[in-house]
């Protein structure tokens, strides 16, 4: 009876790993599909000639919540739920697409000597700090 239960033992030793891997499989496959993907894009350039400031102007990344700061396109079904668009991302993480689009629009205004995302650098004048406290569509009843 001791081999019996020593065999068993050796064949659960076995297998459980075999049945783990065919699981993270599982994940990978579901992981690998595509997502369709979406961009914002920022505001065109301004046309006409207005004053332009020599000062420089740092965008630090946004701050977010853990549900916004995700790649993951958030949907509000009603105030106390969120869900996430199924089969669909951000291009990037919320918090640094929108930096990249504060930085591209306050560009392309013209005004701005120079913006930038980058931490390394000429020392800014400006900071831009920002918090993204909601940024999501909302499912609004028929």
């Amino acid at each position: 009876m001791t081999l019996f239960r020593g065999l068993r033992a050796l064949a659960l030793a076995l297998i459980l790993p075999l049945v783990a891997g065919c699981a993270a499989v599982s994940s990978l496959d579901s992981a690998a599909r595509s997502l369709d993907t979406f961009e914002m894009l920022p505001l065109p350039p301004a046309g006409g000639s207005g004053a332009v400031s020599g000062r420089t102007l740092y965008v630090a990344v946004p701050t977010a919540s853990a549900a916004i700061a995700s790649d993951r396109i958030m949907v509000k079904p009603n105030p106390l739920q969120i869900a996430f668009l199924p089969g669909s991302r951000w291009v990037d993480e919320l918090p640094l697409h929108v930096q990249s689009l504060l930085v591209r629009s306050l560009a392309n205004t013209g005004r701005i000597g120079f913006v930038t995302s980058q931490t390394a650098g000429p020392l800014p004048d400006y900071v831009l700090q920002t918090d993204i406290g909601a940024f999501q569509a909302e499912v609004t009843p028929a």
